[in-house]
């Protein structure tokens, strides 16, 4: 009885014609707007991604160009401290070189050893003039010595790839003891000459978290900065969680904000070819993410990669 009362009450023949308009009037505009929230969602949602999507390329863009001004404060720090060391080791020589004419071979050995100037950053030997390096072992940087360079610096590469896929470097430095017809020579590895770049690096890392990331709101993603081996396959995937196959893929920069690359099944041909406004949509472990590639190095006659991974 009681249920039967309240739809009677609900009944639009109670209402006067008046409260019919403004009721048939209210319920459209419910519909209405339900109507239009149904149909603009996924357009705002849409639009929201795309601003979302085009204001983190613009960002990678303006990144790109501040890592392209960090990767030159890097090399220009390489430089100026190699220049530095190689300066001083040359006036340390400078200086012992009236010792060396009075002193036998084991005798100037002994000298340079104390000195760790030189020590620090070089290998050294002492031979007769006419002594054949070539008879060394081609693992031995003095194999590529070059005698007939006097006091000069000569610049020379290993067959063997760094970390970030270059051939190694080394110096040479010659210097004939007058009076002896012996030649003391110094290697010098690149590395070695340039002990500093690592805290460098951290300083700048330091910079790019603070300043750089912070700033552009890509903090809370994953960032890696690394070297691809050019000679390894572009169709297989690039990621791995094995130390020792990734020393033979790629090797991440100090820079990045990650201990190794995004998991995924990207090929290098996938990010070689990905075009840096776009990301690449793809799964890890059940989960729909995009992934942008920035390219700070990919000049194919360097025969090596630099890429920046956002994902």
């Amino acid at each position: 009885m009681y249920i039967k009362k309240i739809f009677n009450l609900l009944s639009l023949k109670h209402l006067s014609f008046t409260s019919k308009i403004i009721l048939s009037f209210f319920i459209f505009v419910i519909i209405f707007s339900i109507l239009r929230a149904v149909l603009t969602l996924p357009k705002i949602q849409e639009k929201n991604t795309k601003e979302v999507m085009e204001h983190i390329s613009t960002t990678l863009q303006l990144t790109k160009v501040q890592f392209k001004l960090v990767s030159e404060a890097l090399s220009m720090q390489t430089k100026l401290e190699i220049e530095l060391n190689r300066q001083k080791i040359e006036n340390e020589i400078k200086s012992l070189q009236k010792e060396f004419n009075f002193l036998s071979k084991n005798s100037i050995y002994k000298l340079l050893n104390k000195n760790t100037q030189i020590t620090n950053s070089c290998s050294f030997m002492v031979k007769n003039l006419d002594f054949n390096y070539k008879t060394l072992s081609k693992n031995n940087y003095f194999f590529y010595n070059k005698k007939s360079f006097i006091n000069k610096w000569i610049e020379l590469s290993l067959n063997k790839d760094d970390k970030a896929f270059r051939k190694k470097r080394f110096y040479i430095y010659n210097h004939k003891i007058e009076n002896k017809n012996m030649l003391l020579s110094l290697a010098c590895s690149k590395q070695d000459l340039n002990i500093n770049h690592g805290s460098f690096e951290k300083k700048l890392k330091n910079y790019i978290n603070t300043k750089l990331l912070d700033d552009s709101g890509l903090s809370s993603a994953q960032i890696a900065l690394f070297w691809v081996n050019p000679n390894f396959s572009k169709e297989k995937p690039l990621f791995t969680n094995s130390l020792k196959q990734r020393k033979k893929r790629y090797t991440l920069s100090n820079l990045s904000n990650v201990k190794n690359l995004p998991a995924s099944d990207l090929t290098l041909k996938q990010l070689l070819d990905s075009k840096e406004k776009i990301p690449i949509k793809h799964k890890v472990e059940n989960k729909k993410i995009m992934t942008w590639v920035i390219k700070l190095n990919s000049n194919p006659s360097q025969n090596r990669y630099f890429l920046l991974l956002y994902s």
